[in-house]
């Protein structure tokens, strides 16, 4: 266990984060699948083009 001050810090440390998440959130504007799409190309993999 520890003190109420340490408590404190950790809940205070906990809801900052949880602020700071929405904010990241909140300003993302790519849909997800824009972004799956992208993440998962075969461009960013460094995977060679397929043949036409």
């Amino acid at each position: 266990p520890w003190s109420d001050e340490a408590q404190q810090r950790y809940a205070a440390l906990a809801a900052q984060s949880l602020a700071q998440q929405r904010q990241i959130e909140a300003a993302d504007t790519m849909p997800f699948e824009a972004y799956r799409q992208d993440y998962l190309s075969p461009r960013r993999l460094g995977l060679p083009r397929a043949a036409a």
